[in-house]
């Protein structure tokens, strides 16, 4: 087998040895951020909205799973995720402007102490869903990319916890300081995850067309 062979090979497998951790992640992970962006713009917590990005992005990762099982859609898979990867990023530019703009005045809401307990529930299924997915997080997977968010999801989240709990307890600027740093680090964590797709995308690309009879 070519080394090209070989690559190819290792970039299609994404989800079909065991798409449960993949569906689970996604599906956690997006109801995670939902809550937690409702949570955060109600509780004026540039941390836990950070961290809403982040387990937000995880939408890539999920969209590429189903295009391995739907190769048909991976053109239309990969303008969405595209979309959504253009929509996080701007999201956490957002927080982390507003997390400049506290800063920059002064003026730093009050967090609700209580709401770290979303943040230790988000870490806690993070990391359950990295344990799942660890197994099968062969180089080249999607559930690589999973493992690799996932982890970085947990410990995003022990950090917005942190976050909440110093802020409630008077030091509003660690709240704003971890907005910033989530934020950046959502931000830093989309580049690979899209670069290894589009190449993943190329290859399956000229592999499928070139597998399509001739008349």
């Amino acid at each position: 087998m070519h080394k090209g062979d070989k690559e190819s090979k290792a970039l299609f497998e994404v989800s079909q040895r065991s798409p449960f951790w993949i569906d689970v992640a996604t599906v956690g992970s997006i109801g995670l951020g939902v809550a937690e962006a409702v949570l955060g713009g109600l509780g004026n917590s540039n941390a836990l909205l950070a961290n809403a990005t982040e387990n937000l992005e995880n939408i890539t990762y999920g969209l590429d799973s189903i295009a391995a099982r739907s190769e048909q859609n991976r053109k239309l898979n990969h303008r969405l995720r595209r979309w959504a990867g253009a929509l996080i990023t701007t999201a956490a530019l957002y927080v982390c402007g507003s997390s400049v703009y506290d800063l920059v005045r002064h003026d730093y809401p009050t967090v609700p102490a209580e709401f770290a307990g979303l943040s230790l529930g988000s870490a806690m299924l993070d990391g359950a869903i990295a344990m799942g997915l660890n197994k099968h997080a062969n180089p080249g997977t999607t559930h690589r990319d999973a493992f690799r968010h996932s982890a970085a999801d947990t410990i995003s989240s022990v950090i917005s916890a942190g976050a909440i709990v110093a802020s409630a307890h008077g030091y509003p600027t660690i709240d704003a300081y971890s907005g910033i740093g989530l934020s950046v680090w959502t931000i830093v964590m989309t580049f690979p995850t899209n670069s290894r797709i589009k190449k993943a995308d190329n290859l399956f690309l000229t592999t499928f067309d070139h597998s399509q009879p001739t008349n």
